[in-house]
């Protein structure tokens, strides 16, 4: 008799079978894949445990030898912050410093394997990081306004951004001292370094002499100067 296009209860025993054995298999398959997947697992968060505690040397060889990039992004995660403190600190515009921390760090990856770097590492890094910020205020029109606000801030900033507060510090005393100046010498501050006028453009818009603008912007950067002195 057939049932239902089979050929007989046979073929459903066959089937119940093949379904049974296929079902067993897994069964004994599956275990070791996930003491597999567990012990691999396992062994990501060891290894990233071990990276942490590795050194600054340690973490450069695994870059050039085996391409690490784990080494990378743990030397990454190390010094971001306290870049990001000290490019701020010369920029004060965010995205900037983003875009030249970010610079730095792609260099670093891109030229690992040519790389002789003598000494500690953070050193180094503040140097690329200086350089980088140079030719980012080289490529804008009012460079020399910008060298100028540059040259404003300690260059011991950049050794002491290790702390987390720094930047919060450095951002509140920039805020003080500006909201401090005088109110010709604020507007032709935040007219230079916000809006980013040349010397020309501040005169004709304020009805002022082109040396006023100067003498107006020389003196906010010395008092700049002069607030951030305790970084020294």
């Amino acid at each position: 008799m057939r049932i239902d296009g089979c050929c007989d209860r046979s073929c459903f025993r066959s089937i119940g079978s093949i379904k049974i054995g296929y079902y067993a298999e897994v069964g004994n398959i599956l275990p070791p894949v996930l003491a597999f997947v567990k012990g691999f697992f396992l062994f990501l968060c060891l290894n990233l445990l071990c990276l942490k505690q590795l050194p600054d040397t340690a973490l450069l060889e695994r870059m050039q030898a085996y391409n690490d990039k784990a080494a990378f992004d743990e030397l990454y995660r190390r010094y971001w912050e306290q870049l990001y403190i000290a490019a701020y600190a010369r920029l004060q515009q965010d995205a900037d410093a983003k875009d030249c921390l970010q610079e730095v760090f792609v260099s670093l990856w891109n030229k690992r394997r040519e790389l002789q770097i003598q000494g500690p590492l953070g050193p180094y890094l503040h140097v690329a990081l200086k350089y980088r910020i140079l030719n980012h205020l080289r490529s804008n029109h009012n460079y020399q306004k910008h060298l100028d606000l540059f040259a404003a801030v300690p260059p011991a900033v950049f050794s002491r951004a290790d702390d987390r507060l720094v930047l919060a510090e450095i951002q509140q005393i920039i805020q003080q001292t500006i909201n401090a100046m005088p109110e010709k010498m604020r507007e032709i501050y935040i007219l230079s370094r916000q809006e980013q006028l040349s010397v020309r453009e501040m005169a004709d818009q304020l009805g002022v002499s082109q040396q006023t603008v100067k003498n107006q912007v020389s003196t906010a950067l010395k008092r700049l100067k002069d607030a951030l002195a305790r970084f020294k």
